[in-house]
């Protein structure tokens, strides 16, 4: 099949795997260091030994090729060609490919099925491990598949024959055409929501789901509730189920009783829940809870929707939780994600949400840590990451703001920096001297520790630098005992209430907003504020819009989605923890649509604390940087190291020459 290449055929002689050199009068006999000797023969390789000749020796024989036949030619950059399309029953489409390489060309279907990894080819010589799309083709499969397949094969689609380009601009292209109908929806719709509408139903007529990730505050409930308008003006008696955060359920029941008064749904929660009127189809839509829908999982598994909305989707990223795979046993002609932050870690939590989605869409478990983790989130190829984009682009739309509303007010943010006072450093400095010894000595031998209780350490830690009171559980706040951390918050109060403005202030702790509304109402100061047993989170939010009420307390938790205060200008985190996407997500209910001031964002830091360490970690872990969506979040918990450990349990730089007094 090949012979190789050596040396003018007058200066060499060969003698079995000896070679004979004959030049400017020097002779020597020598083994040729290129070629290894059974090759200096004829040699037949039998099948069973290709997969060891494939990998091991011909990529090693290559360079020494002067002649080789077509067949163990590697083919290296393959077009694809679709000779026809046409749909058939059941929502497939059929298709004739062509696969083409240098001339030749052979018909993938042949392929398919094939169980050598190298196969010989008219085309050339195959390695399976780098067309593993050939085990998924068929010729009849839906219309994500067929764009799938030409995704992975064609980086630029503008490259591919014209009558290939006019069948995939039909199923990936956005075409600007007219809103559907929209009878008995009140809302009036920006420019950008109009095209998020557009992309949802062009989704939606080719039989495809996707993920709409907006920035918050962008409008995705608005958006998702004028789809559900489109189709129940399309068709008759559809089904369409939505499923969010308990914290956000009566968001929605107030958002489709302004925006589309005259349609009809139920609340499905609570003890008693009906379930009859939408099995009936007596009303179009469903509204119901996470944590409802995976109790009764075996009743709505049962009914085959039309249209099913997951709001806040990043609850289920986790492809080895309940709530998963609950939700994959969910039956729905279209699966649409709402999300701001979809990917707050890794890509494997991208993959449970299209594994939701679309599945089969992305490859096995296996195969995808082969071809995209490890790529990506170890070597940072780049590469891997555009093929990534590539696959996964037709299905996300993500807008910020800074592309679509540039009339909303500048939003400022600051790390407001405050040092422990002299008494709090010494009860900090107790807490962390007392809490680590048994992680150092653990360390220091060698052991694993668990991050469950590391965690118990860190909380402790925060607590302290929150404020005493919070570490000692007193009920009220004791004053007397002093805080870098509130005196600050106080100061940025006075001066944001004097100056006419509403004040927004997240905490983590539950306890920490008690003592927040204590002070409040010792000051005569009206405020408002919702956690996550608020039952009427309406009426808190209603209260805040009053002329009297100056501030609003919320947990981050409760507080980061399904609420607007745009009547406030001013947002103070009081307490940072580990995930800034989550602060981001809270902000903006401040900074969205409809704001009219410019927004001010005091994020409160402890100098020389496990608040700075925690930051200066999170910055350090970033593993995802630019690519797959413009803005992404952080680990909530981060897998620490053993340097990351030592480096969190170092004592405040400061506490030997401290002199601050209270």
């Amino acid at each position: 099949l090949f012979r190789s290449k050596g040396v003018q055929r007058e200066e060499v002689r060969t003698f079995g795997p000896y070679i004979y050199w004959e030049k400017r009068g020097f002779s020597t006999f020598s083994i040729d260091p290129r070629i290894p000797p059974e090759f200096l023969s004829k040699k037949r390789v039998s099948k069973k030994d290709w997969y060891k000749f494939f990998t091991e020796l011909y990529p090693y024989l290559v360079p020494y090729v002067v002649d080789c036949s077509k067949e163990l030619t590697p083919v290296k950059s393959p077009t694809l060609s679709l000779l026809g399309f046409s749909k058939i029953v059941g929502g497939l489409i059929r298709g004739e490919l062509e696969l083409k390489e240098k001339g030749e060309k052979v018909d993938p279907f042949s392929l398919k099925g094939e169980k050598e990894r190298f196969l010989l080819t008219p085309i050339g010589l195959i390695d399976q491990k780098n067309f593993s799309w050939l085990d998924e083709i068929e010729k009849e499969m839906p219309p994500w598949r067929w764009l799938k397949l030409f995704l992975l094969l064609s980086p630029n689609i503008d490259r591919l024959p014209e009558k290939d380009k006019k069948v995939l601009h039909k199923l990936i292209s956005l075409k600007a055409g007219k809103v559907p109908e929209l009878k008995g929806f009140t809302a009036n719709l920006r420019p950008y929501q109009k095209v998020g509408l557009q992309w949802l139903y062009h989704l939606f007529e080719r039989g495809f789901s996707g993920l709409l990730a907006d920035d918050m505050g962008l409008g995705k409930t608005l958006q998702a509730i004028a789809m559900i308008a489109a189709l129940l003006n399309k068709r008759k008696g559809p089904r369409c189920l939505i499923i969010c955060p308990t914290s956000v359920l009566y968001h929605w029941k107030e958002k489709i009783e302004t925006f589309f008064p005259s349609a009809s749904f139920i609340l499905f929660h609570g003890v008693k829940r009906e379930f009859d009127k939408i099995r009936k189809r007596q009303v179009p839509i469903m509204i119901t809870s996470y944590g409802v829908a995976k109790r009764d999982i075996f009743k709505l598994k049962k009914i085959p929707f039309d249209l099913i909305f997951f709001d806040e989707i990043q609850m289920a990223k986790n492809h080895m939780s309940r709530l998963w795979e609950a939700l994959t046993q969910l039956k729905g002609g279209m699966l649409v994600g709402l999300s701001g932050t979809p990917v707050e870690n890794r890509l494997r939590e991208l993959k449970a949400l299209f594994d939701l989605l679309l599945p089969g869409y992305f490859p096995s478990e296996t195969r995808f840590r082969d071809e995209f983790i490890i790529p990506i989130e170890r070597e940072e190829r780049l590469e891997k990451k555009k093929l990534l984009q590539r696959l996964t682009s037709p299905f996300i739309l993500r807008r910020t703001k800074s592309e679509v509303l540039q009339e909303l007010p500048e939003k400022i943010e600051e790390i407001a920096h405050c040092e422990m006072t002299h008494s709090q450093r010494e009860l900090y400095k107790q807490v962390l001297e007392e809490g680590k010894k048994p992680f150092i000595k653990a360390l220091e031998a060698g052991k694993s520790i668990s991050f469950v209780h590391v965690f118990a350490l860190l909380q402790k830690l925060k607590e302290v630098t929150n404020h005493p009171s919070l570490y000692n559980k007193s009920p009220e706040i004791q004053l007397e005992t002093s805080s870098g951390k509130w005196n600050l918050y106080q100061e940025l109060l006075e001066e944001a209430l004097a100056s006419g403005q509403k004040v927004v202030v997240f905490s983590q702790s539950l306890l920490m907003l008690d003592y927040l509304g204590q002070d409040l109402d010792k000051k005569g100061i009206g405020w408002s504020s919702i956690r996550g047993s608020t039952q009427d989170r309406a009426g808190a939010i209603n209260k805040f819009k009053e002329e009297s009420c100056k501030v609003f307390l919320a947990s981050l938790k409760a507080g980061g989605v399904g609420i607007d205060l745009t009547s406030a200008s001013v947002v103070i985190h009081y307490d940072r923890w580990w995930n800034p996407a989550k602060e981001d997500q809270a902000t903006d209910r401040v900074h969205r649509f409809g704001q009219t001031r410019g927004v001010q964002v005091f994020k409160l830091m402890t100098l020389d604390t496990i608040e700075e360490r925690i930051n200066e970690i999170l910055k350090q872990k970033g593993r995802l940087k630019a690519g797959l969506f413009k803005e992404m979040g952080e680990d909530e918990l981060p897998n620490l190291t053993k340097e990351d450990i030592l480096f969190l349990l170092e004592g405040p730089k400061k506490i030997a020459d401290a002199e601050t007094s209270d």
